[in-house]
């Protein structure tokens, strides 16, 4: 009996060791992904931002496959948001900002081209995975960045006939390249 007692010891030793919160991993609960002059993004905020986009992800996929698109979704979510973030920094330099009242009309006229009410409008963004607040921020970034780009774009080349979405998107990567080389962007791993 003794010699079990004496086995027992350091065995309950070494479990009570193993469970110590000093020797388990550490948890990260969020950490910084990227540094944007003297602005930070959040790993929590990036996964808030990217989690629409995973849940389009077909179930289908294997771990591994999964793991690299989601990882994919993370790279192209950060990217826009360093974007959106030179963007507003851009926004605050001119002292160009956007309304709620904005926003609203905005979703007014959405939602009527969609043929549906604003209520039906955020159903429809609520069935992506965007709560009302996420989508209302959205739609509030993408005004700003129009409201740059208006700025930013010479009126000659805005009235021109051949004023397409190409040219805007070509003149809005511009843009952000630009503003780029004039910020201090850091991604971290």
């Amino acid at each position: 009996m003794r010699g079990r007692s004496l086995l027992f010891i350091p065995l309950l030793a070494v479990t009570l060791g193993l469970a110590s919160p000093a020797l388990a991993a550490p948890l990260v609960v969020d950490r910084i992904v990227a540094v944007v002059d003297d602005g930070i993004l959040l790993l929590s905020e990036l996964r808030g931002r990217a989690r629409p986009f995973k849940g389009h992800l077909d179930a289908g996929l294997s771990p591994p496959q999964r793991a690299a698109a989601e990882a994919a979704i993370e790279s192209d979510v950060l990217a826009k948001m360093i974007e959106e973030r030179l963007i507003a920094g851009e926004a605050a330099r001119l002292h160009v900002s956007v309304t709620e009242d904005e926003v609203m009309h905005a979703m007014g006229l959405i939602a009527t081209q969609a043929s549906t009410t604003r209520e039906g409008l955020l159903a429809l963004a609520a069935k992506q995975g965007l709560s009302e607040a996420e989508y209302r921020a959205e739609l509030g970034r993408q005004i700003l960045e129009g409201k740059v780009l208006q700025i930013k774009i010479p009126p000659g080349e805005r009235k021109a006939a051949a004023y397409t979405a190409a040219v805007v998107e070509k003149q809005r990567r511009e843009m952000v390249a630009s503003l780029r080389t004039q910020a201090y962007v850091e991604v971290r791993p």
